[in-house]
């Protein structure tokens, strides 16, 4: 199971307990943006043993951006994920 993190955070104890319920396994793809504002619940997803993948730094549509724009959300993401 996999879900785009750019949502609010107000659902994370009740989807973790959902998980585990199920004693199923999910991968949270994170945008650094919300991963900045809702640092506790990239801790919690981890903590309940699931994985934590990078869904870039601001959620952009890279067909839209120039190739600079591009590099630039991908060092940023690559800052985030290492925090």
């Amino acid at each position: 199971v996999t879900f785009d993190a750019a949502w609010g955070a107000d659902d994370t104890e009740r989807l973790i307990e959902i998980l585990k319920n199920h004693n199923a396994k999910a991968t949270f793809f994170v945008v650094g943006e919300w991963a900045e504002k809702y640092p506790d619940s990239v801790k919690a997803f981890y903590a309940s043993g699931h994985e934590i993948g990078n869904h870039s730094a601001s959620h952009n549509m890279y067909s839209s951006l120039t190739e600079s724009k591009i590099i630039k959300d991908r060092s940023e993401e690559r800052r985030v994920g290492k925090e």
